[in-house]
C-alpha cells in the first residue's frame, strides 16, 4: 500500500498499490560434458503500480474488511489509518483497536506477574541453597558429635574404672612402678582434663547445631512468606485481568456501526454528510 488520496467532500478514495516481483534472467549458457547449463543473473525487482478508486460511503467503510476486492480487503486497516479521520472509523476497526488495547494491557499484567515470579524464584532458590548448605553442615556436626560422645563415654569409663580400682602393693612391685604411675592422681587428673575438653567440644557442636536449626527454620519461614506473597500477587493480577476483560466487553457493547441514514427535522445538515450514505436512505425535505 503506497498512497491513499481521499476527498472528504465526495468520499472518493483513489488508492495506489505497488506490486513488487523478484525475478532472474538467463545471462548465458555454459557447456559441460556436451550439456548446456544456464547461468542466471542476480535477483532483480520489477514494480507495478495498481490504481483503484472506491467511494467510501458509511456502508462501504463498514464492509471494507470483507470487500470483494482482495487488495482492498487485505489493506483495509491501512486504508482507514490513512484517512486520518476518527469520524469515519468503522465498527470493525474500532473493535480491532479495542482488542489490541485489551491484549496489550493483559500482556503488561502477565509480564508484571512473570517478573514478580522470577524475582521470588530467585530469592527462594537462594534460601533453599542456604538451607541445603546448613543441613549438610548439621549432618557433619552430628557425625562429629557422635564421635565425641563415643570418646567421652570411653574416657568416663576409664575414669570410673581408675577411681574404683584398689591399689595393690604386689602389682606395684612387680610392674616396676608402672602400675603406680597408671593409677596415680596425676594420671586421673589428665583423664579428667580430656573429659572436660570433650564436653566442651560437644557443647560447642550442640550449640552450633541449634543455631543452624534456627537459621533453617527462619529460612523456611521466609520461603513460606514468599509463597504467600506470590499467591496474593496471582490473585491481584487475576482480578485486574478480569476487570480489563469486563471493561473491554462493556466497550464492545457501546460500539455502533456508522450510520446509513439521516433523519433530522430541526436543523440544517451540510450536503457533504449525505455523501456517506445511500441516497434512498435520506429522509426529509431538501433545500438547495
Amino acid at each position: 500500500m503506497s498512497n491513499v488520496n481521499f476527498d472528504s467532500e465526495t468520499r472518493v478514495a483513489r488508492l495506489e498499490f505497488i506490486q513488487t516481483q523478484e525475478y532472474r534472467t538467463i545471462e548465458r549458457y555454459v557447456t559441460q560434458n556436451y550439456v548446456k547449463y544456464p547461468i542466471f543473473s542476480g535477483w532483480k525487482v520489477k514494480k507495478k503500480v495498481i490504481k483503484k478508486t472506491i467511494k467510501l460511503t458509511n456502508s462501504e467503510l463498514e464492509s471494507l474488511n470483507v470487500n470483494s476486492d482482495e487488495l482492498i480487503r487485505f489493506f483495509a486497516k491501512e486504508i482507514i489509518i490513512k484517512l486520518n479521520n476518527k469520524e469515519l472509523y468503522p465498527s470493525w476497526y474500532i473493535k480491532l483497536n479495542l482488542k489490541k488495547e485489551k491484549d496489550d494491557n493483559l500482556q503488561v499484567l502477565n509480564d508484571e506477574l512473570n517478573n514478580f515470579k522470577n524475582e521470588l524464584s530467585y530469592k527462594i532458590a537462594n534460601e533453599e541453597n542456604a538451607i541445603n548448605l546448613n543441613t549438610s553442615r548439621i549432618i557433619d556436626l552430628k557425625n562429629e558429635l557422635y564421635k565425641n560422645n563415643q570418646k567421652l563415654s570411653k574416657q568416663k569409663n576409664k575414669l570410673i574404672k581408675l577411681k574404683n580400682q584398689k591399689r595393690s602393693l604386689y602389682k606395684i612391685i612387680f610392674s616396676f612402678g608402672i602400675y603406680s604411675l597408671i593409677y596415680s592422681k596425676k594420671h586421673l587428673t589428665k583423664i579428667q582434663s580430656k573429659v572436660n575438653d570433650i564436653n566442651k567440644c560437644i557443647e560447642k557442636d550442640e550449640n552450633k547445631i541449634n543455631e543452624l536449626d534456627k537459621l533453617c527454620n527462619n529460612l523456611n519461614l521466609k520461603i513460606k512468606d514468599y509463597q504467600i506473597k506470590l499467591n496474593e500477587k496471582e490473585k491481584e493480577i487475576e482480578a485486574k485481568k478480569s476487570e480489563e476483560i469486563n471493561n473491554y466487553n462493556k466497550k464492545l457493547l457501546q460500539i455502533k456501526p456508522l450510520g446509513i441514514s439521516v433523519n433530522k427535522n430541526d436543523e440544517f445538515i451540510l450536503l457533504k454528510h449525505f455523501n456517506g450514505i445511500k441516497y434512498e436512505k435520506i429522509n426529509g425535505c431538501y433545500i438547495i
